[in-house]
């Protein structure tokens, strides 16, 4: 590791003190001709990589100068050029280099007058290790329409066959990229596009899994030629320093896109008339191969001629239905309408033409407006939150008042908010919003109201919304203190904890309201994080910061907190992790029983059972083969927490890529004392991981808790939330 360090430090102060003009030789400006740091760097090959921009004089050449030693007047060392000249970023693959070798590099042009010039120098280290380019990937396309494809994609082999067993200690070989060129007839192949899957995803499969990914923006009824791609990557030490070989070909040949087709729709019932709007229904039966139609409702006062069209803006969930919200319509009048689709050659309309008329001129209509988890974590706080409510019509006359009642239950909705800010849209409904603030923590129960020229006040329905919730503060390591076991070292930060209720998952008649977060986390999982390895720390602190505190069964102070950026081991000085009974007397820890005593989450909240976790996956991704990390991520913000051992505080091995939660029901798993275990939930990372409920090793085995409040009715409805 000191020897690794010591080499990127020699290589950052050569290529800072690389600038600097060589006397022997003509040099470039850094704005005409610049050398960049290779990339994709093997044990025998790397690619190199430069910019030009022509200063005046036209180019007869453009390359790298590339040696064992500085390139200067007395050492031109082996040029290779480029086959096309261009401006910009250009770069070169060389083959055959030496490994475990520096290498120093200069871009060079040659221009049209024989003067040739010289950017920068820079120097890269092939790679230690030995490893070969992977094997030629297989697989298939598939056409889904007139402009998408799907591929299947499978590696074969790695090329890690030569890795010794020293290299594998600090090693790993993943895919690095999956991927296709295609191109038509016409561009040729030298002027192919490429869809590439991109490291994160493609590292998370193995060798042999089936890659299945969609490509887009294609021509329709159109040949294309294709070849799949791989290129594999090496990590070393956690991924703090990472190469990758050159792409490898592999199954090829040609597919044709569909010819679009006069799409079809039906025509549906209205509902939610009310004197100035209504809500219209379709189904969208075939877009005619076009993936990017557009459909919706057209609509006038003519059965034979529509002067207005509406467009969905998209499909409900894993269906084909859409519905369109109408409004600016006339009180007490007859409409006719009908269903219409376009692609991009053809359109067409529903057979059926239905009639509504909407009501006579009155009072306005308010309804609830769904606020999700992302709007609540943006807009609320533990003593704030923004209400809204849709304003489906106006009851066909300007409106004089509009806000929400409010209170602390659904019956004493005793305090009045006017709103006076104006009606806005969100592309589909209108609405009227406002904050309460300087409220009590906790559920709050509103109802919106308007009133227009009629005079009489109209209201919505209850609906509830909870604020965000306070954690507490934030436990840090005291480095200083010296005791042992770990949680002794815990000391409170100034930095307080906020915690936001999740969408609502209804099983049955319970309504789970989940925390975003687990106990101590300073941050929710993100998308391009939540199923990362912990080894790759340096490069996602945020693991660290998203899976909070690591608690030792049923001790009310972790042992672990998202300061402690360690994966490795946590026994000494100064973390001092532990599982000596001896050390856990204060209170005595709970080894034989059968329950999660003490109460670590916020007030109204609990630890997760056994049976609400399984509840609430099953409710989500009732098929088990499914129940991956990647498919429960957007409901439950479940994410990688690994778990750390019971002797050192280790996280290794199949912890790096798990999410482990303590339940609150130990249950009665065998044996006695430091060895008995408790029940978990784990789930793996995708692509393979699975949900399951299991025993712990042991007790001392430290791991997360995730907290829940949960409402029981007679329906499980739950208004004000998504």
């Amino acid at each position: 590791m000191l020897m690794k360090k010591i080499q990127y430090l020699m290589l950052a102060l050569l290529f800072f003190t690389a600038c600097e003009k060589d006397d022997t030789f003509d040099a470039g400006s850094a704005q005409e001709l610049s050398t960049l740091q290779a990339k994709d760097i093997f044990y025998n090959c790397a690619t190199l990589q430069g910019e030009y921009h022509p200063a005046g004089e036209k180019a007869a050449a453009l390359g790298f100068a590339l040696s064992l030693a500085p390139i200067d007047g007395s050492n031109a060392g082996t040029e290779y050029t480029v086959d096309e000249i261009r401006t910009g970023k250009f770069e070169l693959r060389v083959e055959g280099l030496e490994r475990k070798t520096d290498y120093y590099v200069k871009a060079f042009v040659v221009r049209n007058s024989g003067q040739r010039v010289y950017g920068n120098n820079i120097v890269f280290r092939t790679d230690s290790v030995l490893i070969d380019p992977p094997g030629a990937p297989t697989g298939t396309v598939t056409v889904l329409d007139g402009k998408r494809v799907s591929v299947s994609e499978t590696g074969t082999t790695l090329g890690d066959e030569r890795l010794t067993t020293e290299d594998r200690r600090s090693t790993t070989v993943k895919p690095g990229d999956y991927g296709i060129y295609y191109w038509t007839d016409e561009e040729g192949r030298d002027n192919a596009r490429k869809f590439s899957l991109g490291e994160p995803l493609s590292n998370l499969n193995a060798i042999s899994d089936e890659v299945v990914y969609e490509v887009e923006g294609l021509k329709p009824d159109t040949k294309y030629n294709y070849v799949l791609y791989i290129r594999t990557g090496v990590y070393f030490n956690g991924d703090k320093w990472k190469s990758f070989s050159k792409e490898v070909e592999g199954d090829a040949g040609t597919f044709r896109t569909k010819a679009l087709e006069t799409p079809a729709v039906s025509t549906g019932e209205v509902s939610d008339v009310t004197p100035t709007s209504l809500i219209i229904a379709g189904v969208l039966d075939f877009n005619g191969y076009d993936p990017d139609a557009r459909f919706g409702i057209e609509y006038g006062q003519s059965s034979v001629e529509f002067s207005d069209k509406a467009y969905a803006l998209s499909l409900e969930d894993e269906s084909n239905d859409y519905k369109v919200f109408v409004k600016g319509l006339s009180p007490n009048t007859k409409y006719y309408y009908r269903a219409f689709v376009e692609n991009d050659n053809f359109s067409a309309v529903g057979s059926a033409v239905n009639s509504f008329t909407t009501d006579s001129e009155g009072n306005p209509v308010v309804d609830e407006y769904l606020l999700d988890y992302d709007f609540r974590a943006a807009n609320f706080s533990t003593s704030s939150v923004v209400l809204r409510a849709k304003l489906l019509s106006d009851g066909g006359a300007a409106l004089t008042g509009k806000g929400f009642l409010y209170g602390t239950s659904a019956e004493a909705l005793d305090r009045k908010l006017e709103v006076t800010g104006a009606i806005v849209s969100d592309g589909m409904y209108d609405y009227f919003e406002g904050k309460l603030a300087d409220i009590p923590e906790g559920t709050v129960y509103y109802k919106p109201f308007a009133v227009n020229a009629h005079g009489e006040t109209v209201y919505g329905k209850v609906c509830q919304i909870h604020t965000a919730v306070s954690g507490g503060a934030l436990y840090v390591l005291d480095l200083e203190s010296g005791q042992t076991p770990a949680y002794k070292n815990m000391v409170y930060s100034g930095t307080q904890l906020v915690y936001y209720e999740l969408d609502p998952i209804r099983s049955g008649n319970t309504t789970y309201y989940m925390l975003d977060r687990n106990v101590g986390a300073t941050t929710a999982y993100g998308e391009h994080f939540y199923d990362k390895a912990f080894d790759t720390g340096i490069t996602y602190p945020e693991l660290f910061e998203a899976a909070g505190y690591y608690y030792q069964f049923d001790r009310a102070i972790p042992s672990a907190t998202p300061d402690v950026k360690v994966v490795t081991n946590m026994s000494s000085i100064p973390w001092r992790w532990t599982q000596s009974e001896a050390m856990f007397d204060d209170p005595p820890m709970n080894l034989k029983g059968d329950e999660w005593t003490v109460d670590n989450c916020p007030e109204g909240y609990s630890m997760a059972t056994t049976e609400d976790l399984t509840a609430i996956v099953n409710a989500l991704e009732p098929t088990p083969a499914r129940q991956t990390l990647s498919n429960l991520f957007k409901a439950t913000r479940f994410g990688t927490t690994g778990w750390r051992a019971p002797a050192n505080g280790n996280m290794t091995n199949g912890s790096l890529v798990t999410c482990d939660l303590w339940c609150a029901d130990a249950g009665t798993p065998k044996g006695t004392g430091k060895n008995t275990g408790a029940y978990i939930m784990r789930i793996g990372a995708p692509p393979t991981g699975r949900f399951s409920i299991t025993s712990a090793s042991t007790r001392f085995t430290g791991r997360p808790i995730r907290c829940l409040r949960k409402v029981t009715t007679d329906t499980g409805e739950t208004s004000g939330l998504r």
